[in-house]
This record gives C-alpha cells, sequence and structure tokens, in this order.
C-alpha cells in the first residue's frame, strides 16, 4: 500500500525539523531541498510561499527562538547560549539577537522574566490592552475567538527577517494597523492568548497557549477589513521574536490601563 503523496505543508515541516534538530549545524540550501526533495530553487519558492521567510531567515529566527527560550529558563551565560544556538562569536550573536529581537540578550532576560513572575497577577484580569485606534488604515478581523484577553499582531514585508518585526498589542476584536506603504507585500500574523500565558505563547510557543492567524497583504492594499481565520499553530509558524509585547505587559503592570501599541 503506498503512502499519499505529502502536502507542501508536509514537505516545508520535514526540512524545518531537520533544522531545528540540530541548530548548531549549518543548514545549506541544497541539503535542505534534499530532504524533500526538489531542486534548491523550487524548494526555495515553497518554502517561502509557506512560512512568509526563506529557509536561510527561517534558521536564523529558529536559533533566536531558542536563545530566547534559554535566557528565560536557564543559568547559561550570552555566550554559553550564542554556542548552543550555533554561532562562533559571542558578538555576532549578540547583534543579530538585537537586531531580530529589538532589545539585547540580558536585558530581554530581564523583562521576560519580570514578566514570567508576575503572570499570577496577569491573571487576575490587571492588563487592559488599548482600544483599536480609529486612524488605522488597515482592519484586521480574527475569526474565531478563543479564550484570550491579548491579540499580539505583527507584521513584516514578505520574505524578510533580518529586523525586528513591527508590533502591537491590542484587546480581542478587529484591530487596526498601519502597515507602511512601500510598495511590498507584507506577512502579517495575529496571535491571541491569555496574559497569564504569555511566556507559554510567545516564548515557549506552546500549542495549546495561544491561536494565530496569519495572511499576506497585497502591496496595494492598506485600507478595508481583512478576516483572519484563527488556527492552532503550525510547525511552519516562524516564532514571533520581538521582545515589545514584553516590554508592553511589563509596563501595564506598573501603570494598569495605560498600554500603547509596540511600535
Amino acid at each position: 500500500m503506498t503512502s499519499p503523496p505529502r502536502t507542501r505543508m508536509d514537505q516545508v515541516t520535514a526540512a524545518i525539523d531537520v533544522v531545528k534538530r540540530d541548530l548548531t549545524r549549518p543548514s545549506s540550501l541544497d541539503s535542505l531541498a534534499r530532504t524533500v526533495p526538489f531542486s534548491r530553487f523550487h524548494f526555495h519558492r515553497v518554502f517561502r510561499d509557506v512560512t512568509g521567510m526563506t529557509p536561510a531567515r527561517f534558521l536564523a529566527a529558529s536559533r533566536m527562538a531558542e536563545a530566547r527560550r534559554l535566557l528565560l529558563h536557564s543559568f547559561l551565560t550570552v555566550a554559553a547560549i550564542s554556542t548552543t544556538v550555533g554561532y562562533t562569536s559571542v558578538g555576532t550573536f549578540t547583534t543579530q539577537f538585537t537586531r531580530l529581537v529589538g532589545t539585547p540578550p540580558e536585558q530581554f532576560r530581564r523583562v521576560v522574566r519580570a514578566v514570567r513572575d508576575a503572570e499570577r497577577t496577569l491573571a487576575g484580569g490587571s492588563v487592559r490592552p488599548p482600544a483599536p485606534r480609529p486612524s488605522a488604515g488597515l482592519w484586521l478581523r480574527p475569526d474565531p475567538y478563543a479564550p484570550g484577553d491579548l491579540l499580539v499582531v505583527g507584521w513584516r514585508p514578505v520574505g524578510r527577517g533580518g529586523e525586528s518585526e513591527s508590533c502591537l498589542v491590542a484587546r480581542p476584536g478587529p484591530v487596526g494597523v498601519d502597515i507602511p506603504r512601500d510598495g511590498r507585500e507584507y506577512h502579517v500574523r495575529v496571535l491571541l492568548l491569555a496574559a497569564a500565558h504569555a511566556t507559554a505563547a510567545l516564548v515557549d510557543e506552546r500549542p495549546d497557549a495561544y491561536r494565530v492567524g496569519t495572511v499576506v497583504v497585497p502591496a496595494g492594499q492598506r485600507a478595508g477589513t481583512v478576516p483572519i481565520p484563527m488556527r492552532r499553530p503550525r510547525p511552519a509558524d516562524p516564532p514571533l521574536l520581538s521582545a515589545e509585547p514584553f516590554a508592553w505587559l511589563l509596563a501595564a503592570l506598573r501603570a494598569p490601563g495605560t498600554g500603547e501599541a509596540c511600535r
């Protein structure tokens, strides 16, 4: 009995499994394409279509996601973490981490641990996200809603992963975003989670802690309403690396009701 043909999602997921199995090993485009198997050019196109990122950008994001987990949960130094996720230079790692996450590693560690330690307070409903901004041009409508009290919205140009992702925090419901009018497609994703499970959702990426929806916004669309089907996370979903949701949560804990957009 022959196995059913694998979908593009299955094929990309298999390649991602290879990447995550050993983040210290450089994964060339050719070696990843052979796991499918595709030609390197076809694999590059399929991978980008499924994930919204190139394979190289996804590998860099996966390394930073693991570094964030180690900064939260371990007592390893930044130098040790950089080696664990495949960097030979702590300076290069720190520069890349700061670019993708938006803050240096030690500062991320302080902020995310402060949020983790306060999550029982967050469970009491002490954090109120800001209301939608009426001036926003493009409105996202996540559906269906699942239990949660925070929406985290991130957007970046399709195929790009070399800089910190723009994001905002909002209350569940339609949310307005101002995406640059720069002639590029943007990959937009919405995460719905409970504030009390922020680290489980945004650092540990625990599938039961959040729901996610993604959409590609065409270059010419910067107004109107875009429906966002919400679903369980998939292995092919790139991590949302920005530290800004944690900075927002920490600020909101210190001054409840004063939350602002991340960037």
